[in-house]
């Protein structure tokens, strides 16, 4: 299965035909045919590889399979921050969102710890670690986690144009790297000793091709059809980090949902997490053979060395989100994370 990712900064919102204010959202139920009707949005382009996972895995299940609700969407001509969104959301101006949670991640904080977590999905369901980030969400942004897409953990690597020395301290040794980097990876960056840049993510390849960077983290199938494999010629295993991307409905409308149709949405939630994730490790397999054929090499640290640099990032991950006075933190870390994975 061979899936094109296209990332893009502008914000889309595919808000739903009929969209209305948010006082009449909250307190006007749309029935069409004899089902409730929500309305979605997303902060990502119709042409985005997760964007097509969730149109294949989860809004045309609901229209097809549900016997009480029905989806609908457009796609208006005006752009939309993704800060606009979240609070959109909040406010039930619509009723879903499926966006990058990194998005909203100072509203609600614990977005940063999911991020950081590397507990498989069905491991942090059986767990309180969905309860504890469905508090956080609720507090946070009234709204309630639908599913977590593509949340396999460890999909994000470091690409680098030449070897890095080994260390037996942290893993890697980034000393004398320029790196790309932005809030969430600066603390790791620093335990491994690169110095970070501040360059916008269209700007990557620019950076690249001028040296002013040495190197990028990217997520698990953005390199290649990106074109950035052009310009460096090592991959770091293993990965870490997870994709924040989450489907999430206001709290008004899903309490006011009979329990049948709250039983349709969270089912095909769950089955939308399952499908996305099995769809996105073709994806990942294939790039990476993609990447070997065109010469970069997918250098796998031992498993000493792997130890030490995944103990880094995550331990200076960790040292940060500490300081953020996260309600519930050390609850969360110990229902989201495994030490020493």
């Amino acid at each position: 299965m061979r899936l094109i990712l296209a990332f893009t900064s502008l914000s889309f919102v595919i808000a739903l035909s009929g969209c209305q204010t948010t006082s009449e959202s909250q307190s006007t139920k749309r029935f069409e045919d004899g089902k409730r009707v929500l309305t979605v949005s997303t902060c990502l382009s119709r042409a985005h590889d997760q964007i097509r996972l969730y149109k294949k895995f989860f809004h045309p299940e609901i229209n097809r399979n549900s016997s009480s609700l029905k989806l609908k969407y457009h796609v208006p001509t005006d752009k939309i921050s993704r800060h606009e969104q979240s609070t959109s959301l909040e406010n039930g101006t619509f009723d879903l969102l499926i966006c990058p949670s990194i998005s909203y991640a100072r509203t609600v904080k614990a977005v940063l710890a999911a991020i950081a977590s590397n507990k498989s999905i069905s491991e942090i369901r059986r767990g309180s670690g969905m309860s504890l980030l469905q508090n956080a969400w609720s507090d946070g942004l009234n709204a309630r986690i639908v599913a977590w897409p593509e949340s396999d953990p460890y999909r994000y690597n470091i690409y680098l144009k030449r070897h890095p020395k080994l260390s037996a301290k942290t893993g890697i040794s980034l000393s004398g790297f320029n790196i790309r980097s932005n809030a969430l990876y600066r603390p790791f960056l620093e335990a491994l000793g690169a110095t970070h840049v501040t360059v916008k993510f269209s700007e990557i390849p620019n950076a690249l091709r001028k040296n002013t960077i040495d190197g990028f983290i990217g997520p698990n199938g953005a390199v290649t059809p990106r074109g950035w494999r052009n310009f460096v010629k090592v991959r770091i295993n293993p990965g870490f980090f997870r994709p924040s991307l989450m489907l999430i409905v206001n709290n008004d409308t899903y309490n006011s949902l009979s329990t049948q149709q709250r039983r349709e949405l969270d089912q095909a939630g769950l089955s939308y997490e399952r499908k996305s994730n099995s769809a996105f490790d073709d994806q990942i397999k294939w790039e990476t053979r993609s990447l070997k054929s065109e010469g970069i090499e997918i250098f796998n640290l031992d498993a000493s060395h792997a130890k030490k640099f995944l103990s880094t990032v995550y331990s200076a991950q960790f040292t940060r989100l500490e300081r953020l006075e996260i309600d519930d933190f050390e609850k969360l870390k110990t229902a989201l994370f495994k030490p020493d994975q």
